[in-house]
């Protein structure tokens, strides 16, 4: 069910952008991308905290910035799901965090001296799932 998002949650930490944010970006992106879609519902605090080895409370401070910025909701005896009626915020093509993403794996790709060539050969096979 949400294994699958569990699995793909990363926290950098050499990033200087906050753990919270982080993740809050990636969910975020997940719902965008319909990797996870309204009504279904997340994994608990406790297992997003135990997965990304992170203090709960952050974990918990993101739940609640997503609840109140509309993208997530709670039910009384229910877990935290995607709201059923998401926010109508402007959806740009790439948001700020993806695109310095990008930049912080384009410039350790320069540090490591690989071109362009290998670079996208790299981006495929991994895209493929093949590495």
């Amino acid at each position: 069910m949400m294994l699958s998002m569990l699995d793909d949650l990363v926290i950098q930490p050499e990033d200087s952008t906050p753990i919270f944010q982080q993740l809050e970006n990636q969910i975020i992106r997940f719902i965008r991308a319909g990797r996870i879609k309204p009504g279904q519902e997340l994994p608990s605090v406790r297992a997003i905290a135990a997965h990304l080895a992170v203090n709960p409370m952050t974990v918990s401070k993101t739940i609640n910035r997503l609840v109140d910025y509309g993208w997530l909701q709670r039910r009384r005896g229910r877990p935290t799901c995607v709201a059923d009626h998401l926010p109508d915020e402007k959806q740009e093509p790439m948001d700020q965090s993806t695109l310095a993403e990008i930049q912080l794996v384009v410039r350790h790709c320069q540090q490591l001296r690989l071109s362009l060539e290998e670079v996208l050969d790299l981006v495929a096979k991994v895209w493929k799932k093949e590495i």
